[in-house]
């Protein structure tokens, strides 16, 4: 578990070297793959740092 969490924190780290933050971190929107390997997905509710929350709203695809 320990690892899997090391790795969602570096993938999270890595997005905020380009200025990004993923906006809806969840259980849902990590997964597990085929070599046990946690991947963070949904990238639709991304922003920029300097962004508002407001901002982010109009930018979010409606299901």
């Amino acid at each position: 578990m320990k690892s899997g969490l090391e790795g969602i924190l570096a993938a999270i780290k890595h997005l905020y070297s380009f200025g990004l933050i993923h906006n809806d971190i969840n259980p849902a929107n990590i997964i597990l793959n085929d070599i046990s390997t946690f991947i963070l997905i949904d990238f639709n509710s991304y922003r920029s740092i300097g962004e508002s929350f407001r901002d982010t709203e109009t930018k979010r695809t409606r299901h």
